[in-house]
């Protein structure tokens, strides 16, 4: 099957091959019925504009933009610190970040700010990437479990690992019976990958598993992790791994109003190493996924993709390692 051209989108959308070429240059002489016709046509033509014809039109901005799927996610924070000492470092480039909050918000803005490559972190259907592919071909994905699709830079950290490690520890120092408390694991795929190392390491040392050693929440928040902390005490719970930190912590702050004592009572790892982790009172165990070399390693491949430096592979997995601290 021979590849779609402007022609045929045009005739696809019933518009003028002008007006397909304003929106693929972001060019503002189109109505938006006519821009949306235009973007519907492509995708269900699998038409990908010719971008060597189109760097003519479009001179680089030597922007790099980064969208973030949750605004709340703590773990964002060293994501992006990473992100920024790797572009400050080559220094070319600037980047922008925007939260998601639709597709034609996050399209209007890569058109409008001419970016020249693109990082998102979080978990981003492959829809909505095969869409922007479309338009801008420099991508680079953290934290992104989906199906892999061809061209895309994927990063993400060795969470099944990960959960492994905390698990580990809670039995090494005497929790016959660890607990966990996640967001609904069948909801996110991370926090379903961190459980899966949970159940592993379970396996691996004959500790049965009941369904009752699952403790699930609808979101991973502050406030979830306090409600949770207060049905802690008449489960009669001893230790308990958090897929979150953030969660971690809320609990922490019950235990706290309830004059239970941590590690004495029970003992508790996160997940993340975000800030702050390390200042609690205790300090909170935590599994550093490597946030800032996931960061860096995105900043690195964004950079050579967008100058046409070839890359050995689109895949990468960062490492996570246990951070002891008081909570254990």
């Amino acid at each position: 099957m021979s590849k779609a051209t402007i022609k045929d989108v045009a005739k696809f959308a019933r518009v003028s091959i002008s007006s397909v070429s304003n929106v693929i240059n972001g060019i503002n002489k189109c109505s938006e019925e006519t821009r949306l016709k235009v973007l519907e046509a492509m995708n269900q033509l699998d038409y990908k504009p010719n971008l060597a014809a189109k760097s003519l039109v479009q001179k680089k901005s030597n922007l790099i933009g980064v969208v973030f799927k949750e605004e709340n996610d703590n773990s964002y924070e060293k994501i992006v610190k990473g992100i920024e000492h790797k572009i400050r470092e080559n220094g070319e480039y600037d980047f922008l970040t925007m939260t998601y909050q639709n597709m034609s918000l996050v399209e209007e803005w890569i058109q409008k700010r001419n970016l020249d490559g693109l990082i998102f972190i979080g978990d981003f259907s492959n829809n909505f990437l095969n869409y922007l592919q479309k338009i801008k071909e420099y991508i680079v994905c953290i934290d992104n479990y989906n199906e892999q699709i061809l061209g895309i830079v994927y990063i993400n950290s060795e969470d099944t690992l990960g959960g492994y490690l905390a698990t580990e520890a809670l039995i090494k120092a005497g929790i016959k019976e660890p607990y966990i408390l996640s967001e609904k694991v069948e909801n996110k795929e991370l926090a379903n990958r961190r459980y899966l190392g949970y159940l592993s390491c379970l396996e691996d040392y004959g500790v049965e598993y009941k369904e009752n050693m699952l403790i699930e929440v609808p979101k991973e928040d502050f406030l979830e992790g306090k409600l949770a902390g207060a049905t802690l005490q008449t489960k009669g719970i001893k230790g308990l791994v958090c897929t979150a930190d953030i969660l971690a912590l809320g609990v922490l702050k019950t235990l706290y109003n309830f004059n239970v004592s941590c590690p004495n009572d029970i003992k508790i790892i996160g997940f993340d190493n975000i800030k702050g982790s390390e200042y609690t009172n205790p300090s909170l165990t935590t599994i550093d996924t490597g946030s800032i070399k996931k960061g860096e390693k995105a900043g690195e491949l964004i950079l050579k993709l967008i100058d046409k430096i070839e890359i050995k592979k689109y895949e990468y997995n960062i490492d996570a390692k246990i951070i002891k601290r008081e909570t254990l």
